[in-house]
């Protein structure tokens, strides 16, 4: 995995280390803990712009209707959908989600999101169409995230992999992937500070 860091007006040398091993966290560390889904960057940013057509989805069914949903209502229906599926699985025993950001059940109409969207003026009845085709939607795309690793995973997709780091006045802005680049993280300057003695006491502890 290659690094490459953008220099700003004010911005710091290069903060990413490319070759640093920081240890994965063990399951039974967490309560609770479901597997950890861990992909290839490559794999990341095709999730990444998943997510991006999901979120433009929920905005075009809304449209249709003549109403914009309202702030965060994505981000609540999401988080509902996950926590489900996560409680689900424990109860079921199995081993967890299969994604770990969208939502994988289709049959599960999260009333949240449809509370939410009787508030800005649809119908009982439109609303709960439009979060059941958002959460089908959702399972398609996470298809799609499936078949894409598996290519990358048979060679059939170029692993990209490089990393920009963007230094700003007050943030780093860490990007993954050349071509088109996809934001991934927002690194505060006070953070940055620490950063390094973190990761370096971590690889100790570790190795």
């Amino acid at each position: 995995m290659s690094a490459k860091v953008k220099k700003h007006s004010g911005s710091r040398a290069n903060i990413w280390d490319s070759v640093l091993r920081v240890p994965r966290p063990q399951a039974q560390e967490i309560k609770h803990a479901l597997p950890l889904v861990c992909d290839l960057p490559l794999t990341e940013e095709f999730r990444s712009r998943q997510v991006a057509k999901l979120r433009k989805k929920l905005a075009t069914l809304c449209k249709e209707h003549e109403v914009i949903p309202p702030a965060m209502a994505w981000e609540r229906w999401q988080a509902s959908c996950k926590l489900v599926e996560a409680q689900d699985a424990r109860a079921a025993g199995s081993s967890g989600t299969v994604d770990p950001l969208l939502p994988c059940n289709e049959s599960y109409v999260d009333p949240g999101l449809a509370s939410d969207l009787e508030r800005v003026g649809l119908a009982n009845a439109h609303a709960q169409t439009i979060v059941a085709a958002l959460a089908r939607t959702s399972l398609q795309l996470v298809r799609e995230i499936e078949n894409f690793r598996a290519k990358v995973a048979q060679g059939k997709v170029k692993e990209d992999g490089s990393i920009t780091v963007e230094g700003h006045k007050h943030s780093y802005d860490v990007f993954i992937g050349k071509r088109d680049k996809v934001f991934v993280l927002d690194i505060a300057m006070l953070t940055v500070n620490t950063l390094p003695a973190g990761l370096a006491q971590a690889q100790r502890a570790s190795f």
